[in-house]
């Protein structure tokens, strides 16, 4: 259970550094709650807010080996979650790969 927490903070972190070099070149936040704190709290608000979550999560864990289809939920939401943050980090550097070959 302990690697898919730590799959779960990594995720976060690749999310919000992801989402901070976006910000940076000028993209936009898709997301309307991460919009929402960007705008009243700046990108720090995001890692606060996924640190936060991260703290909430840690009971649901710590309780997910006791409940079989909680833990397979768990698994297929961290799964999901990585593979739209692969897709998102993948299409973001190949847009810039393919606009400076284009340059």
């Amino acid at each position: 259970m302990a690697v898919s927490y730590i799959a779960l903070v990594l995720m976060n972190a690749i999310d919000w550094l992801y989402t901070d070099t976006a910000l940076s070149f000028g993209g936009d936040e898709a997301n309307p709650l991460m919009l929402w704190i960007i705008q009243n709290y700046g990108i720090q608000g995001i890692l606060k807010f996924k640190i936060a979550m991260l703290i909430l999560m840690s009971p649901v864990v710590v309780y997910l080996p006791t409940r079989r289809r909680l833990r397979r939920f768990f698994y297929f939401a961290c799964f999901v979650y990585t593979g739209l943050t692969i897709y998102h980090v993948t299409w973001y550097y190949m847009g810039e790969i393919w606009y400076a070959w284009g340059t």
